[in-house]
């Protein structure tokens, strides 16, 4: 029932919350599914620690579904540390095979991600699983030893607390690397035309480098990079030939309203605006919003694709381009 339970919430997160008639059926197959291989282990005459791995298997990948929504570093940091405490947990039962519980655990981990994500969605996730089956195996090693000492069992928290950061910051670059494209061939020439928010066309007479970042009003996380936009404007405010500008790309009449709510707040870039943005979409930015695009002052694309101004971001960010 646990595991029923487990599937169903696991399947709800990734594939959202709208209800109708096929979310259903697709919610309550594999959940059935679970339920029969919940009684199929019951009975089966299996060790019970091995039905303990499947089930914890389950709750890691729960977790890991979970912890997505909040960023690439996050989904590493809490799945590295539920595989870690799951072995803990485990390990107090003296397992005699640690090898085998890990294998167990690593296996249900990434079978799921494995028949259902996009292959470009499971080779991002894939190193995640791979250290966590590691650390799954290291931490019964250590812990399901007959005598375990005070201090050993200190340097593996404290190298988890260390490491920690580490790994949060490796998967957030990783992460920007992965979904990154951009386009540096100097025969791609772009001319971006916007108005400012009074509905004047906007002369971008300025000379130098253009950095445009591109929203929406689709996009709710577009928000959350005005702030590293702005410091990385403010960053380069002393050079001129260097242009910030935040780029509204509206769809409809309405988005308007969400523009105009944005754009109270102070920063230190220039705001504009793109109406009837499908073209420019279609042409320039594809992938989604948000979107960054640097162009110098001949109008050649020096950078169009993910925004990767974040200050712990090293994989493109436009600091290579400023200098």
């Amino acid at each position: 029932m646990a595991l029923a339970t487990i599937f169903l919430l696991y399947f709800l997160i990734v594939k959202g919350t709208r209800f109708n008639f096929s979310l259903v059926l697709f919610l309550y197959i594999p959940s059935a599914i679970a339920f029969g291989l919940g009684l199929f282990l019951r009975y089966l005459k299996l060790n019970s620690l091995f039905k303990k791995a499947i089930l914890f298997g389950f709750v890691i990948l729960f977790i890991f579904a979970t912890s997505r929504r909040y960023g690439e570093g996050w989904f590493a940091v809490f799945t590295l540390v539920s595989f870690v405490l799951t072995s803990v947990y485990l390990a107090s039962f003296k397992p005699t095979n640690p090898f085998i519980i890990a294998v167990i655990i690593f296996g249900t981990v990434i079978l799921i991600p494995m028949l259902e994500s996009e292959f470009s969605a499971f080779i991002l996730t894939l190193p995640v699983i791979i250290i966590g089956g590691l650390l799954s195996y290291f931490t019964m090693n250590q812990l399901a030893k007959p005598s375990i000492s005070k201090v050993s069992c200190f340097l593996l928290f404290f190298g988890l607390l260390v490491i920690t950061p580490i790994i949060w910051v490796a998967q957030e670059n990783y992460a920007y690397m992965h979904y990154s494209t951009f386009n540096t061939s100097p025969q791609y020439s772009y001319q971006i035309n916007m108005y400012d928010l009074k509905g004047e066309p906007k002369r971008n007479d300025k000379n130098g480098i253009s950095v445009y970042l591109f929203w929406s009003a689709s996009c709710s996380k577009c928000k959350d990079e005005f702030p590293y936009f702005s410091d990385l404007a403010l960053k380069y405010k002393i050079r001129d030939d260097i242009n910030f500008y935040a780029v509204f790309v509206q769809f409809k009449a309405s988005d308007s309203a969400y523009l105009i709510k944005e754009t109270a707040n102070k920063y230190e870039f220039e705001w504009s605006i793109i109406p009837e943005g499908q073209h420019i979409y279609d042409s320039l930015i594809q992938q989604g919003f948000p979107h960054l695009t640097i162009i110098d002052q001949d109008n050649k694309l020096l950078y169009n694709g993910i925004v990767c101004n974040r200050p712990w971001v090293y994989v493109n960010h436009p600091d290579r381009f400023f200098n």
